[in-house]
């Protein structure tokens, strides 16, 4: 991880309960950003000895996700862009790195990027808007499940 000042507690109970499951990441906050300590395995492999697209854009999301959460967005991502730069090999650390670039009312864009942590190799950027629900809607999605509910009612 980067130098600089870096909260007590590391974010271990934030992403969902699918990242959790199946990724080796580990998230802090660092500057007031969410960068994350991440290892693709067999499991995510697309092109052999590489991770698969949809498990790297599955860990920009929710890096990003945690970056809108930690300033108090409880979000939903809108629109979700990534830019694979070069291949991303297995069982090699990498780092993932947040920056909110835009808040509004209801929305924060947020950019990330994917490094080797060896060398420093750029190989994904990303960037999302995430909306903003509320806590209550947000929380109510766990309940019954509405799926005809929209995200703007």
């Amino acid at each position: 991880m980067s130098e600089g000042k870096k909260d007590s507690a590391a974010l271990t109970s934030a992403g969902s309960r699918f990242l959790r499951g199946i990724f080796d990441v580990k998230m802090s906050v660092v500057n007031e950003e969410v960068e994350g300590e991440i290892v693709f395995h067999e499991r995510h492999e697309g092109p052999p000895g590489h991770a698969h697209g949809g498990s790297i854009a599955t860990v920009m999301d929710e890096l990003m996700g945690c970056a809108a959460f930690m300033k108090g967005y409880m979000a939903l991502a809108a629109h979700l862009e990534l830019d694979y730069r070069k291949p991303v090999p297995l069982h090699i650390p990498l780092i993932g790195k947040t920056q909110i670039i835009k808040e509004g009312n209801r929305s924060v864009h947020v950019k990330g990027q994917l490094h080797r942590e060896d060398n420093g190799q750029l190989l994904v950027e990303s960037s999302a808007v995430f909306v903003h629900i509320g806590g209550s809607k947000f929380m109510e999605m766990n309940e019954e499940g509405k799926p005809d509910q929209k995200l703007d009612e």
